[in-house]
């Protein structure tokens, strides 16, 4: 944790709330720290005001685990009483459905993977900004057009974000593979590391599976198919006891990736209409590159998409603005 930063981040949210400005856009790298909005959400507490805090997901247990880290930083003083009352939470698809007003709204599109369309996000600001009085929204993109825009530094490591390769080939994916990326198989294999072999359909996903099963069992590579129905507990069981390569063929992209270590993402037909720029960014970042051997994300398709190359662009922006600092 970089506390310096933290600090200074703690500075500019009190001064903006000090203002007359209604809207704050913070610009930042996806799972950054949430506790970013301790000191300003004790401020509100404290003035007995109520707080509305919407989570852009609606992976319920892992927004459970980011509301007991919001409770583990507010003041012991708050009683639980007030905190029931005046501190509440929802995904972003209920907003809609709120009648209540709020003294200040924070909208986090950040701390957990994200799914839904800057669009959607921006329309559901607009449902609700009549009812608040303040508003935050963290996230990745500058994605609201009024208010005031800070840019803020990753403040849990220094570490650079992976930033996606491109791979294209004319090969027909769901029967052949690339012998460049045939080579990274290699070489994943010779690493021991977990690669995920990520998919946009359940219709490329057994055709997928099927194929690459054959390919590289005979390079002794153990291969497990993991739907979007199955619960990540089947996954983690698999490798907790193992010790060599596995690749995971998957069409289930989301907060789970950032529970795999030593994580590695092939993305297959990667110029699908499925993999948003936002997805796309969001996968490089649930990759932890402080590893002596940096992880990898490759992009492999037919064709370079609009959303494929501004999701390059962005992961070297953020990576320059790191640099930068």
């Amino acid at each position: 944790m970089n506390y310096k930063e933290l600090n200074n981040t703690f500075k500019k949210l009190s001064k903006w709330y000090g203002k007359k400005i209604k809207v704050l856009n913070l610009k930042t790298r996806p799972f950054n720290s949430i506790e970013i909005f301790s000191n300003i959400i004790n401020k509100v507490l404290n003035e007995n005001k109520n707080i509305l805090y919407v989570f852009c997901s609606e992976e319920k247990e892992h927004i459970k685990v980011r509301i007991n880290e919001i409770y583990e930083f507010l003041d012991n003083t708050i009683s639980k009483k007030q905190l029931d009352n005046n501190i509440h939470f929802a995904n972003i698809g209920d907003i809609e459905d709120i009648d209540e007003s709020y003294d200040l709204v924070i909208v986090d599109d950040i701390s957990l993977f994200s799914k839904i369309s800057n669009e959607y996000v921006r329309e559901s600001i607009e449902n609700i900004y009549w009812k608040s009085n303040k508003i935050i929204i963290y996230s990745s993109e500058y994605i609201f057009p009024i208010g005031e825009k800070i840019e803020l530094p990753y403040i849990l490591s220094d570490e650079p974000m992976v930033e996606p390769r491109l791979m294209s080939t004319r090969i027909r994916l769901e029967e052949n593979i690339p012998l460049s990326l045939f080579e990274y198989f290699k070489w994943f294999k010779e690493s021991k590391r977990i690669v995920l072999v990520v998919v946009p359909s359940e219709e490329k996903l057994n055709k997928v599976y099927n194929h690459y099963y054959k390919v590289l069992r005979e390079l002794d590579i153990r291969v497990v198919r993991y739907t979007k129905n199955q619960d990540f507990n089947f996954i983690k069981e698999i490798i907790d006891g193992y010790s060599d390569s596995l690749f995971i063929v998957t069409n289930n992209c989301g907060q789970y990736m950032n529970n795999i270590l030593n994580l590695n993402i092939i993305i297959l037909f990667a110029d699908d209409i499925y993999y948003s720029s936002k997805r796309i960014v969001y996968m490089c970042a649930s990759l932890d590159n402080s590893r002596e051997v940096q992880s990898e994300l490759i992009m492999v398709s037919r064709e370079v998409s609009q959303d494929m190359d501004y999701a390059k662009n962005i992961t070297r922006e953020f990576n320059k603005r790191l640099w930068e600092k």
